[in-house]
């Protein structure tokens, strides 16, 4: 998230986006509690270690976890990307004058999620 120069908490946009968010999460939990899907929601809610399932506060919290360092990593990836470009432009040209050193998916495998019955 950014943030003002000095500031140092999270600002009050920022509160009100993770409310919305934990809020829909919640949402979206009371509903594959009835709605089975497949999906990664209904598998976490479906988990089971000796017994215990999470409860609907830890699956949100998760949920909103998920979000968050996936946001933190990209951005954090873009920022840094661009910075080494801009003090390496040597190294910029490179793909930019032969587009096919850049691969155009990504190599790892294709992960689904599947129920066991």
């Amino acid at each position: 998230m950014h943030r003002a120069e000095g500031v140092n908490d999270v600002p009050p946009e920022g509160m009100e986006a993770a409310l919305l968010l934990a809020g829909y999460y919640a949402d979206m939990v009371t509903d594959r509690r009835t709605h089975e899907r497949d999906d990664l929601t209904w598998s976490l809610l479906q988990a089971e270690i000796d017994g215990d399932r999470l409860t609907d506060d830890e699956v949100i919290s998760f949920l909103f976890l998920l979000v968050v360092a996936g946001n933190e990593t990209t951005t954090k990836l873009l920022g840094n990307a661009w910075y080494w470009a801009w003090r390496n432009p040597d190294q910029l040209q490179k793909p930019l004058a032969d587009p096919s050193r850049v691969p155009t998916g990504s190599k790892r495998p294709c992960v689904t999620t599947r129920r066991r019955r």
